[in-house]
């Protein structure tokens, strides 16, 4: 749990514990025949099971936490520790009076005060420290001068001694990020931890985990690059769905109905996962290019085909648009495996939007051309560089730029609509008039 929460749960304990108190000496102290007595003792008891609930959370969140602390505890929170511990067997016994023993309920009058002393030096400890700490702490990143005070061994300390707090540091270990990844993961871990971690702190782990990555991987860029997106692709796309979902193109029955039970329907189907790998057919990693090119771009496509039509042909009807390319149509260098898989996904469209238009499924393909995404770089890359190709568009495409993603899901959203119902098992290209000229 993060210390705001924590702090904010302090100060509703003891807001609580403060006004049934209050209430105690209330009814001690005020005349015993008056109607509002009954109001305040049922609003005494509600405050305390509140008061008592709330401070028993705090006291496993407390245990848990200890527990997993490798360092040494400082002198704060081992005051915090003994005051909880004594608080406990305290409310215990004022308990066990009000609720057993009716005849001793005047030493009530001793209890709620002591127990309200050791509240506030709880709250004081816990939400005073951080209320009063919580602000010190600003974005801290890495500067040129920080060479000086930056020590790894010192680094590696404190990332063991604070990384385990919320996870395994198996989990640190095995992640790659960039200087600025690791200092915007960093910075937040601190804000969860805050106050209890300083500026130094923070700029020691950071430092550490990036020289740390640097030489497990050496100096080749290309072996972190590759590390660090590995690692982007862990952490981002789990936290709507399961790597499986990434990796494996194939899905289960059971997954494709348990999404058109959550929507109710498939009306529309978009293929339009897919990987742009370049390379010549004789080169070494060509095989397992073209088991991954096709396992993406053409068998991604016909599993997908596959369980959209079973579901609409349950319903009579349903719209399905693959993302094809260029080329579909055309070739170029360098990309003969991926070239087969996008003509694949052309002719493969028209054949199964003969086979379902009697079934009002209709299935159509778009052919794009350059589009201004990441997926071309790597091509780009082969034919001379990234800045080379985009200087080169305006004399190679007759509207004299690339394409934006935003005008091909324009087509695609027009091909899944009704305003498309006398199209099936069609090609649309949406090159800026490339393939017209070629």
């Amino acid at each position: 749990m993060s210390p705001l929460i924590n702090s904010l749960l302090s100060v509703v304990f003891l807001i609580c514990g403060v006004v049934a108190t209050f209430i105690m000496l209330e009814l001690r102290g005020a005349p015993k025949d008056r109607s509002i007595n009954a109001t305040l003792i049922k609003f005494h008891k509600i405050l305390g099971w509140i008061f008592t609930g709330i401070f028993l959370f705090l006291v496993v969140v407390m245990i848990e936490k200890v527990s997993g602390y490798k360092e040494e505890i400082s002198p704060r929170i081992s005051f915090h520790i003994v005051l909880s511990l004594a608080l406990i067997p305290l409310l215990a016994i004022k308990i066990i009076i009000a609720r057993r023993y009716p005849r001793l309920s005047k030493n009530l009058i001793t209890f709620g005060p002591a127990v309200l002393v050791f509240s506030v030096a709880l709250s004081g400890i816990t939400a005073g420290h951080y209320f009063m700490h919580s602000s010190d702490l600003n974005y801290v990143s890495l500067a040129e001068f920080d060479d000086r005070i930056l020590d790894e061994n010192l680094g590696q300390q404190i990332v063991n001694q604070k990384c385990n707090k919320c996870h395994t540091l198996e989990r640190v270990y095995r992640a790659f990020k960039s200087e600025n990844g690791w200092t915007l993961t960093i910075n937040r871990m601190a804000s969860l931890d805050a106050p209890n971690i300083s500026a130094f702190d923070i700029k020691q782990s950071i430092h550490f985990l990036v020289k740390r990555q640097t030489a497990q991987k050496g100096e080749d860029e290309n072996k972190l690059e590759k590390a660090i997106g590995k690692t982007t692709m862990e952490t981002k796309c789990t936290l709507c769905h399961d790597l499986d979902r990434i990796i494996q193109v194939k899905k289960d029955k059971e997954n494709w109905e348990s999404t058109v039970d959550r929507w109710g329907s498939l009306d529309i189907m978009v293929n339009n996962a897919g990987v742009n790998l370049p390379c010549l057919i004789h080169e070494e990693e060509a095989e397992s290019i073209f088991d991954r090119t096709v396992a993406v771009n053409y068998k991604g496509t016909f599993y997908g085909c596959k369980y959209a039509v079973v579901q609409m042909l349950r319903q009579g009807k349903g719209a399905i648009v693959n993302i094809g390319s260029g080329n579909s149509i055309v070739a170029e260098p360098f990309l003969s495996i991926y070239c087969g898989t996008k003509g694949a996904i052309a002719q493969f469209t028209k054949g199964i939007g003969i086979d379902y238009a009697k079934n009002n499924i209709r299935v159509n393909c778009i052919a794009p051309g350059f589009i201004d995404t990441p997926i071309n770089y790597a091509h780009a890359e082969r034919l001379g560089g990234v800045e080379k190709v985009y200087a080169a568009l305006p004399e190679a495409v007759p509207l004299g730029r690339a394409g934006t993603p935003r005008e091909i899901a324009n087509l695609c959203l027009f091909l899944a609509s009704d305003e498309a119902s006398y199209i099936t098992a069609s090609v649309y290209v949406a090159d800026g008039g490339i393939i017209a000229r070629a």
